[in-house]
């Protein structure tokens, strides 16, 4: 363990052999730099270096413009140096569940027993690291988001594929890089890392921004003046609160958005009030942050254009001689700028500039380390001139980049010029229209009890004659809004400004118009309110007026403050519109819309918005003829129109009867319902509404409504037709309909095409015209079959062979058949030698074939594997039909 003490703080460093208890690394070295006099440590900024960049994190706690910002905010700085083991790489140590992140706790629990600062263990994280440091603290976001308060990744690479717990969305991200210009090398892609890590986290709802740096490089970058600007405006809102050990979550209701646009300028949008897709866009903790982002991202730099503070203390060692005397002095870095150079001043003239040549100190864009790397003495050696002839000598800052320089701090021969601090300022006033003695003050203390004197300064010009602690108003004023701030001096020269205090003047708003009223109003038509509004003064930029718009109902006397619903919309904005006019919006005289707009300083009530109203009922239409079947649902509707506010009475009618509510028949208003249709239901309907107080009354058109069914079968022919082969038959039915019917015959259940009459009529039949016949019958209410018809045809039957008769048994049958017949060719003419028996269909398909035994009279045949129908069984020249069950 080793340590150092400065003027403004101690150093500690403590070495980890092999990197702790893993023995991931050869050793793993933490140093910590803690501002003299704090108390508590309230987190740590952690700095992470970049692969192969071991020996540029001890560096960091020498870095004055970080000091700077570790003492404004009670933070210690942490330098790590990771080296990895012979032939090893970052690889080692990138991913903190290898070892990184338990030897980060175990050097804290060494550094807090050595500095006496047990808070340490506790203190939550500010993250910030380059390249393979840039994947190390995304990836100690992912493993510890409990405490971490922000983390700036700058070029991340190596491709992380975890994913971010639901915590990590809590925590605000900074990612840049380069995009083409990066280190994107297979396997390191810095842009495509960059765009997955802001991508996972935005997605999930983080807070997550992303900065692409055009022309710039995997080295080279001034993200530095964006990062702190960053880490100060989320530590304002996330420190825990006093007396408190949990980080806060940030205040959505100040955040704004800005594009993530790579060409041209990107725009910043206040997140409350932003319409599109916020996850799209980058996140930032405020208005003044965003608006230095958007910087940045234009020019790749943050512009500083307030000076740096002074030195506030100067010491002189004559040990020497009087010839040969050192000044000794004091001063923090400027927050946003660093320090360039000092400026030395003897007896109020110009002397010399420390140091004479080059820079005090400035970042390294490539890993953020200063340079130098040790932080020059503030230290000057005057030779030549006597001691005793200087009066005065005074010093001033001048800041890196800008060049803006500090006002002078001065020490003054047997005296040391005090001390200045300011104690306390208005942070900002919003005064009223009408109002008087309106005040901004700031109030400074002197350690050394001088005489203070105060100087204000408006939009950075001197106001004459305003030289005391406070400021006042005396009236309304929109000239006086503007950013004021205070400089607070003694004679001798020391002095300390305020923070900027902005000033805003608001008045009660004025309608400077508003839409007319609405007259010959339409039912279920859409109709708009507006006001047009003017504000006096400068307002501050996330102000809004609160615009609430109201319904009086007259019949009660109350007003009724409107919400968006299905009705009503833009109930809190300046455009009020009604969606879908219905007679709750103008059945009631002296009802009236209005709208209230509230201010801070006070409430303007606009006039009334009427909808008037018409003494008429209009009938707008009606259902059209209605043609349905049997036990089908039906409904009639009549739309009408009435502007009046009279009550309304509804009266339904059937074939000139009126009607009521039963069973089958709902009647609501203007609407009838007849849930199952009968045949008794055909007829003419019509609806009568009438304004009973004012005697008007009309009446709907007729709606007909036709009940119909499914066709219904007069007669038809026989259910058995036996015919011989060549003769003619007709197979016919009659129906009868409401509506046109459509017939279709089929023959044993296939469809016979053409046939679509209510009559076959066939000539000279044949043997495959046998079957089963039926007709299918067809309305818009459904379909009927008639009864089967089965139709024999009996083949034809030489008289000189009546004797010779082919019988078959069973018939029907079932499983077989039996032919009885002298199916030997030398006695029978008709069965020539050879012959098989052969069985068909009724579509003439031969499905069976059977070897003819001719020393038999009987022969059985097996035709159970055939389908239930009619067959024709030929021996030669001979038929016989069968059928099978």
């Amino acid at each position: 363990m080793h340590s150092e003490s400065y003027w403004n703080g101690d150093t500690y460093a403590v070495e980890l052999s092999g990197g702790g208890e893993s023995n991931f690394l050869t050793k793993a070295r933490y140093t910590i730099f803690i501002p003299k006099g704090l108390e508590t440590i309230k987190g740590v900024f952690i700095h992470q270096h970049g692969c192969g960049a071991e020996g540029r994190g001890e560096p960091m706690v020498q870095d004055a413009q970080y000091q700077a910002f570790a003492k404004k905010w009670g933070l210690a700085i942490l330098g790590t140096d990771l080296y990895p083991k012979s032939g090893s790489n970052c690889f080692d140590w990138i991913n903190p569940e290898d070892g990184s992140g338990p030897a980060l706790i175990a050097a804290l629990d060494s550094l807090a027993r050595k500095s006496g600062h047990s808070e340490l263990n506790t203190s939550p994280w500010l993250l910030w690291g380059h390249s393979g440091g840039g994947y190390w603290v995304l990836a100690m976001t992912k493993e510890y988001p409990e405490r971490v308060i922000a983390t700036v990744s700058y070029s991340p690479g190596l491709l992380p594929t975890f994913d971010y717990p639901s915590e990590a969305a809590k925590i605000p991200v900074l990612v840049r890089h380069a995009g083409a210009n990066d280190f994107n090398a297979p396997g390191i892609d810095c842009w495509g890392t960059s765009l997955i890590a802001f991508s996972k986290l935005r997605s999930m709802g983080g807070l997550a921004s992303i900065a692409y740096n055009a022309n710039q490089n995997h080295g080279f970058s001034f993200l530095r003046l964006m990062t702190i600007p960053f880490f100060d405006a989320v530590l304002s809102q996330r420190l825990p609160a006093e007396g408190s050990s949990q980080l806060r979550d940030m205040n959505q209701s100040r955040a704004w958005l800005v594009d993530t646009i790579t060409v041209g300028t990107p725009k910043i949008y206040k997140a409350s009030t932003f319409d599109g897709n916020p996850l799209s866009k980058s996140w930032m903790p405020d208005s003044i942050c965003a608006s230095k982002f958007q910087e940045f991202l234009i020019l790749t730099y943050v512009k500083d254009f307030t000076p740096p503070p002074a030195p506030f203390k100067i010491e002189i060692d004559s040990s020497a001689g009087n010839y040969n005397f050192i000044i000794n002095w004091s001063a923090d870095a400027d927050l946003e700028s660093g320090i360039s150079h000092f400026n030395l001043f003897i007896n109020g003239t110009y002397f010399s500039r420390y140091p004479q040549s080059g820079l005090f100190q400035v970042f390294n864009t490539n890993g953020d380390t200063p340079i130098p790397t040790v932080q020059p003495l503030m230290q000057y050696t005057v030779s030549g001139i006597p001691l005793s002839y200087i009066d005065s000598i005074s010093i001033s800052t001048v800041h890196n980049f800008f060049g803006l320089e500090s006002t002078k701090f001065t020490w003054i021969r047997d005296k040391i010029v005090d001390t200045l601090k300011i104690e306390n300022f208005t942070k900002e006033l919003i005064y009223c229209a009408g109002t008087e003695n309106n005040y901004i003050e700031c109030n400074a203390n002197s350690s050394y009890g001088q005489e203070l004197h105060y100087q204000w300064y408006k939009d950075f010009s001197r106001l004459e004659a305003e030289n005391s602690s406070r400021l006042v108003f005396s009236k309304f004023d929109s000239n006086s809004t503007g950013i004021y701030q205070c400089m607070v001096y003694t004679s001798a020269e020391s002095v300390v400004w305020s923070d900027y205090i902005p000033v805003y003047a608001v008045s009660v708003p004025i309608i400077i118009d508003q839409s007319e009223d609405i007259t010959d109003a339409i039912i279920g038509e859409n109709y708009e309110f507006e006001v047009k509004v003017h504000s006096n003064g400068k307002l501050p930029p996330d102000y809004k007026d609160s615009i609430q718009w109201f319904k009086y109902t007259a019949k009660v006397g109350e007003k009724t403050a409107l919400k968006d619903n299905s009705r009503y919309s833009g109930t809190n904005s300046i455009q009020f519109v009604i969606t879908g006019l219905s007679n709750l919006d103008i059945c009631e005289k002296g009802d009236y819309f209005f709208v209230e707009i509230i201010s801070l300083c006070g409430k303007v009530v606009s006039k009334r918005f009427t909808i008037s109203k018409i003494s008429e009922i209009v009938i707008i239409n009606s259902s059209k003829n209605i043609n349905i079947c049997e036990s089908d649902f039906a409904e009639i509707k009549v739309d009408y129109q009435t502007k009046n506010c009279d009550t309304l009475s509804f009266r339904w009618f059937f074939n000139e009867q009126p009607i009521s509510n039963n069973e089958n028949i709902e009647l609501n208003e203007a609407e009838l319902k007849i849930s199952k249709t009968q045949i008794i239901n055909s007829g003419k309907y019509f609806l009568e509404i009438e304004a009973l107080k004012e005697n008007i009354k009309v009446r709907s058109e007729s709606t007909y409504i036709a009940v119909n069914e499914k066709p219904q079968i007069l007669s038809q022919s026989s259910n058995s037709l036996i015919i011989n082969e060549g003769e003619n038959f007709e197979l016919n039915v009659e129906a009868v309909s409401f509506d046109t019917i459509h017939y279709q015959w089929f023959r044993n259940s296939v469809l016979l095409p053409g046939y679509n009459s209510k009559n076959i009529i066939k000539t000279n039949a044949e043997l495959n015209d046998a079957g089963i016949y039926y007709c299918e019958i067809t309305n818009i209410c459904g379909t009927v079959n008639s009864e089967n018809i089965n139709l024999t045809v009996t083949p034809t039957t030489d008289v000189t062979d009546i004797r010779l008769e082919l019988a078959i048994h069973p018939n029907p049958a079932t499983e077989y058949i039996e032919i009885a017949v002298d199916i030997n060719p030398t006695v029978n003419r008709r069965v020539d030698e050879g012959s098989e028996i052969k069985i068909f269909n009724t579509l003439g398909e031969c499905v069976m074939t059977v070897e003819t035994r001719h020393a038999v009279s009987l022969q059985r045949i097996d035709i159970s594997h055939l389908p239930r129908g009619v067959y024709y069984l030929r021996i030669g020249s001979r038929t016989q039909m069968f059928v099978k069950m």
